[in-house]
């Protein structure tokens, strides 16, 4: 069995070029191969000298006059598994689009990851590519380098409409997700019923803990929900549902707002002038089964980490700053409103970039 530390070694042969690197031990936030291995990979091709947690560096062959041999400017690699089936690596697809794209491809198969690995890597950044695709993959490519081809594909794909829609999967007790919503937010007053937000509630279907845990029964089944934040966040994201679902989007944002800047569910619905008895009868009858249909959708997205975002069906992959994503938004529509045209504040730093 070939170690990823000689697969990588072998590559970096391949190339024509020599990876040194020393690998710490595992912790539990590196808990898997691939994850572990793109970190590893990303930070060699970056030539990062003093990384946090791994050690490389890429020494390139000298050529006859002693200098360097100079790296390509752009180049893509491949890697994936054996006997991997052609509807998760089909290196033959990833050719054409490399090809179209304009960009070299190089492709190793390896049998010391789960799935398939594409990064793109230039003179002076590095980035992992969406392979589910070819939209998705020629728009990790655009957003990184600006290429023409690649923009070009990514606009010729996208699912375009008067009123775009935007799936947002959150815990409302997650910091970031909270950030994400502080993003949305004036976007959404920007462009008010032009843009429609439908937030999904994150709540996994196996407890870690009996703090957050809740096992009821749901059309004539068990249901497990599980807040990852404690018994106080599975009430609120059943406050917020009710209130979502009873008294519209307007309205929840409105409450969501004033929610996220000072954490008092009391003092929110009273200045919005929300029937407190009638959401909290709402909590109690119907609370748990609306955030079971949260659940299956997160299922059906895959949508495990607060913040989850999707435009019109496309992940978001930009800055989490109001005017990254108003501008990220306002590619989806037919005809761009007005609107679009109008600069959103920045704060000056995008919000980090993590998940709860």
């Amino acid at each position: 069995m070939v170690t990823m530390e000689k697969g990588v070694k072998e590559i970096g042969e391949k190339e024509g070029f020599e990876i040194k690197f020393k690998v710490p031990r595992f912790t539990r936030w590196m808990g898997t191969t691939v994850i572990f291995f793109i970190l590893f990979v990303v930070m060699t091709f970056l030539y990062i000298q003093k990384p946090t947690r791994i050690t490389g560096a890429v020494v390139f062959p000298t050529n006859q006059s002693g200098g360097n041999v100079t790296p390509p400017t752009r180049l893509i690699t491949y890697i994936y598994p054996p006997n991997c089936p052609d509807t998760i690596c089909n290196l033959s697809q990833v050719q054409a689009w490399s090809d179209e794209i304009g960009i070299q491809l190089n492709s190793y198969l390896a049998d010391w990851i789960r799935g398939p690995v594409a990064l793109l890597y230039t003179q002076d950044k590095v980035g992992i590519l969406d392979v589910s695709g070819k939209k998705q993959f020629a728009d990790g490519i655009c957003r990184l380098t600006n290429d023409e081809n690649a923009c070009r594909i990514v606009e010729e794909n996208l699912n375009k409409s008067k009123v775009v829609k935007v799936d947002l999967y959150v815990m409302s007790y997650c910091p970031f997700g909270r950030q994400m919503e502080g993003v949305v937010y004036p976007v959404k007053k920007l462009l008010k019923d032009k843009l429609e937000v439908r937030p999904y509630f994150i709540l996994y279907p196996q407890c870690s803990s009996q703090n957050g845990c809740e096992t009821k029964e749901v059309d004539g089944e068990n249901v497990t929900l599980w807040a990852m934040h404690g018994d106080k966040e599975l009430e609120e994201n059943k406050r917020q549902a009710c209130i979502y679902k009873y008294l519209g989007e307007d309205i929840w944002w409105e409450y969501v707002h004033c929610f996220n800047e000072n954490s008092d569910p009391s003092t929110c619905m009273e200045q919005l002038g929300i029937d407190a008895s009638a959401i909290n009868n709402c909590i109690e009858s119907k609370g748990t089964t609306l955030l079971y249909y949260d659940q299956l959708a997160c299922s059906k997205a895959n949508a495990w980490g607060s913040p989850t975002v999707f435009i019109n069906g496309d992940p978001y992959t930009g800055s989490r700053d109001p005017e990254s994503f108003k501008d990220f938004v306002c590619r989806y529509f037919i005809e761009k409103p007005a609107e679009c045209s109008q600069e959103l504040g920045s704060s000056g730093t995008p919000a980090p970039s993590g998940q709860c």
